[in-house]
């Protein structure tokens, strides 16, 4: 439901007011698959937009929903506004010009090579009524941007396997390597060290307890989790409905007025 979704969203960016909030949001809404960018160009028909080859035309509501919601916490608490990161997502393929997917990863063995990423911190005003605009003309410039780096690796816009990428493409002054990113080693040696340890207790558990106890236990915690999705429509929402009856613990309610 669209309505239930854009009140949830508001609600997570109200929460974010009393904490430091990390909103993550991905305005096309899905994957760039055949069927999804075919879609996509029968919005633009619809609506007399440019047909896009690199990206899907953004859905702006819950940009709008979000960044409007946030500002609005920004000024009621006299707050410093937040703060637009644009992240582009580039990718060098095994062969040049093709774009990862589930399929191709855990079925064929097939890992990307390059990832390139362009991050722009965006300038934002405190009046919220084209944030629509915004996100419109930020998803155009990213089709300009990865069409020129697909470029050498396109026939007639479709990718094609000739050439490499041009990196140069979402290149900025400050580029440099994920890796020596300030603070970026750090965060990978947490990660690995999450995941190696998630992998030790899962290895303990299987060499202890007995194999029929696991298997109840891996069942219980998917029953679980269904059961939170179906009666309580997602973990989300029981975070919500703790921060509204404990408002003391999350800062502002986030009831909707």
């Amino acid at each position: 439901d669209r309505n239930k979704d854009l009140e949830t969203l508001r609600r997570v960016s109200f929460l974010g007011g009393g904490l430091k909030l990390a909103l993550l949001l991905f305005p096309e809404g899905t994957d760039l698959s055949d069927s999804n960018l075919q879609k996509s160009h029968a919005h633009a028909e619809k609506e007399g937009l440019s047909k896009y080859t690199q990206v899907l035309h953004p859905r702006t509501a819950g940009f709008e929903t979000a960044l409007s919601a946030m500002m609005e916490v920004a000024k009621n608490k006299q707050a410093e506004k937040p703060s637009l990161l644009d992240i582009t997502v580039a990718y060098v393929h095994q062969v040049p010009g093709e774009l990862p997917s589930e399929v191709k990863f855990f079925g064929k063995g097939e890992c990307v090579e390059e990832v390139h990423m362009l991050l722009q911190r965006i300038p934002l005003e405190m009046d919220t009524a084209d944030a629509g605009k915004l996100c419109t003309q930020l998803w155009k410039e990213k089709e300009e941007m990865l069409c020129k780096f697909y470029a050498p690796c396109q026939t007639d816009g479709k990718r094609s396997g000739n050439g490499l990428p041009d990196p140069f493409a979402l290149a900025a002054d400050s580029s440099c390597l994920w890796e020596d990113a300030p603070g970026a080693k750090g965060r990978i040696f947490a990660s690995i060290a999450v995941a190696l340890a998630c992998e030790l207790i899962t290895l303990y558990l299987l060499c202890t307890l007995p194999l029929l106890l696991n298997f109840f236990l891996f069942l219980a915690a998917c029953v679980t989790f269904v059961l939170v999705q179906k009666l309580a429509g997602g973990i989300d929402k029981v975070i919500l409905h703790h921060a509204d009856k404990y408002p003391e613990q999350f800062g502002p309610s986030t009831k909707i007025d």
